[in-house]
């Protein structure tokens, strides 16, 4: 099975099945690598920002695993918007 890993925070990790006509996975759980791929740093700084408690993990047995989801709300909260920028509300809210 061959792994590939999206650009830095842009859409989901998959693996793709060798047999023709299998439909792709997409893994939720991640190595501390591939956590630091999709992000778009380096292994030391998902390391540190997990020692920091701001970054949640999974333990999997003595491995430690990240959640797609949890990667994705961590890049949202650091999301700075430009000033005078207003966030857009949902059309039901308005």
């Amino acid at each position: 099975m061959s792994k590939k890993l999206e650009p830095a925070g842009v859409g989901a990790i998959a693996a793709t099945g060798t047999n023709v006509g299998q439909p792709a996975v997409t893994r939720r759980l991640l190595t501390d690598r591939q956590a630091a791929e999709y992000l778009g740093i380096c292994s030391r700084s998902v390391y540190n920002l997990v020692a920091r408690k701001q970054l949640p993990t999974l333990k999997v047995g003595r491995a430690r695993r990240f959640d797609v989801e949890d990667l994705n709300a961590f890049i949202a909260s650091r999301k700075i918007l430009p000033s005078g920028w207003k966030e857009r509300k949902p059309a039901a809210a308005r």
